[in-house]
């Protein structure tokens, strides 16, 4: 704490006043298969065009990026 100088007052913010709790449930869906659930067809069955598109744009995402990470983790 700095002397000297007056404290903020810290504004009220209620927490979760008018919403209702979600119940807990053990039964919630692993990370993978709700990942998966996005690159299904109406029917169920694996879209691999949308796989293959997400994973494209990935690559060319990391290509942009990795760079600018590179000039802050140099040693």
């Amino acid at each position: 704490m700095v002397y000297g100088r007056p404290r903020r007052p810290v504004p009220f913010r209620p927490n979760n006043i008018g919403r209702p709790r979600r119940p807990f449930t053990n039964s919630q869906p692993s990370n993978i298969s709700s990942l998966m659930s996005h690159f299904q067809t109406a029917d169920g069955k694996l879209d691999f065009s949308k796989i293959s598109t997400t994973a494209g744009h990935m690559k060319k995402i990391y290509g942009q990026v990795s760079p600018l990470l590179s000039m802050f983790l140099k040693k």
